[in-house]
């Protein structure tokens, strides 16, 4: 009986373990002197063949981040029952959020046999655990977006703001836009985007005019706003105008420009036609209006964001509506978030689609194979990818997860698809009968 605090959960019923036990016989022939018996040699213990599947499962199920990790299990059991599997089981691991914490679950689920990981979630959980799982040989398939993680058999499905820059930078330059600007937090999050960002504008023969950093914190917001704006530069520029204009003495048309340069706070537009915000939330909602506020027109200027924009609250912001983001499909995700409503009584994370994927993918691998051959590197590396709540996705060599990612808008009425999601690797559509491996039922 599996005491309470080591749950498993199998797809349908428990499947009985029948074990056989083997008789030896042993004889005797007859001869006419006594021999000293021979001494038999022991046997190695032979090790039953499983035929199930063991999931195991490193998730924050108690301390800051514990509601979201139970949301990512209950997502998780949720892809395990639409499997109809009883192969599978789902064995979880509470690794309290912190990288002790997943050291020590790994090490019991590395003592449960399990075939594979999903988790965990925390960026120091995954670089703890990675390398354990991977000296075992265990393969993971964590949630955390640092790449740092992605060590030998460990692998990434999650949201990676590269893959999100990339998209959008790409996007943006097909509709015309050269020059890009970027405002980016002074964080890990903030260097990342940047590397993406100077990659992306230089693969799409763009200019990086202005990058300039910022503190996370909102009361500190005005400087970095006032610097991208160029303001101090553009209300000079403003004043020495009309400083010219006045000593031009009476003349009409001098007197008709000094009219229409009182209206004004500053002279002229910035050098840049687009610009990136890599911000999300109450920072990006303060962040946002400090742009018109130092002359940066929405209209002249558009506005692009990262994964973090993906917030149906931010149509009731006017000043980035009109803004490009990159995102996985809508479509299905919410279909999925709300069943996960129904059946849950309780609020998913966005991010829940990710243990449902993860834990598909995991089913449509297994399919008739042998446990020690389904996660083989060759089938977890399938370049033709996989189908998932969150559209296609591939794992790269390296671990990261490529995905095919909608151009999104920011309209008055929630968001817009602009440029929708690819639902073909480009190498997979020049394989001949490529096609990808479904990874997801009934979402």
């Amino acid at each position: 009986m599996t005491a309470p605090s080591r749950p498993r959960f199998r797809c349908l019923g428990i499947l009985t373990a029948i074990v056989a036990g083997g008789l030896l016989l042993a004889a005797c022939a007859t001869a006419p002197s006594p021999k000293k018996p021979a001494v038999a040699e022991p046997t190695a213990p032979v090790k039953p063949v499983r035929t199930d599947i063991r999931v195991g499962v490193l998730l924050p199920l108690s301390g800051g981040y514990g509601d979201v990790g139970q949301s990512l299990l209950n997502a998780a059991s949720l892809a395990l029952f639409d499997a109809k599997d009883n192969r599978l089981v789902l064995i979880p691991r509470d690794t309290s959020g912190t990288a002790e914490g997943a050291t020590a679950a790994l090490t019991a689920l590395l003592a449960e046999d399990v075939d594979v990981i999903l988790g965990p979630l925390l960026a120091p959980e995954a670089r703890a655990a990675a390398p354990q799982a991977a000296a075992a040989g265990v393969p993971m398939i964590a949630f955390s977006s640092d790449t740092a993680a992605a060590v030998d058999g460990a692998y990434l499905l999650s949201f990676l703001p590269e893959e999100e820059v990339r998209r959008t930078i790409t996007y943006a330059a097909s509709q015309g836009h050269k020059k890009f600007a970027a405002l980016l937090p002074d964080t890990p999050y903030g260097q990342k985007v940047q590397r993406a960002f100077l990659a992306a504008v230089l693969e799409n023969g763009g200019a990086v005019t202005d990058m300039v950093t910022y503190p996370p914190d909102t009361a500190r917001l005005m400087e970095p706003a006032r610097i991208v704006a160029h303001y101090e530069e553009r209300r000079r520029e403003l004043e020495n105008e009309r400083k010219f204009l006045a000593g031009l003495g009476e003349d009409d048309l001098a007197e008709e420009l000094l009219h229409r340069l009182a209206k004004l706070d500053t002279l002229g537009e910035v050098a840049y036609d687009a610009l990136l915000i890599a911000e999300g939330g109450g920072l990006l909602r303060a962040l946002a209006p400090l742009m018109p506020y130092f002359d940066v027109d929405p209209k002249r200027v558009k506005f692009l964001g990262t994964g973090l924009w993906n917030d149906a609250g931010l149509a009731r912001e006017p000043q980035l509506q009109g803004g490009w983001f990159a995102a996985p499909d809508q479509n299905h995700a919410q279909a999925f978030l709300e069943r996960y409503r129904g059946i849950f009584r309780s609020e998913p994370p966005r991010i829940a689609t990710l243990a449902y994927d993860a834990m598909a993918l995991v089913t449509s691998l297994a399919g008739e194979t042998a446990p020690d051959t389904a996660f083989a590197r060759q089938r977890m590396q399938d370049p033709n990818g996989f189908i998932g709540i969150d559209g296609i996705f591939r794992f790269r060599p390296d671990g990261t997860a490529e995905r095919g990612l909608a151009v999104m808008t920011i309209t008055n009425r929630g968001l817009k698809t602009l440029s929708p999601a690819p639902n073909v690797f480009p190498a997979a559509a020049a394989t001949p009968g490529g096609q990808e491996t479904t990874a997801t039922a009934n979402p």
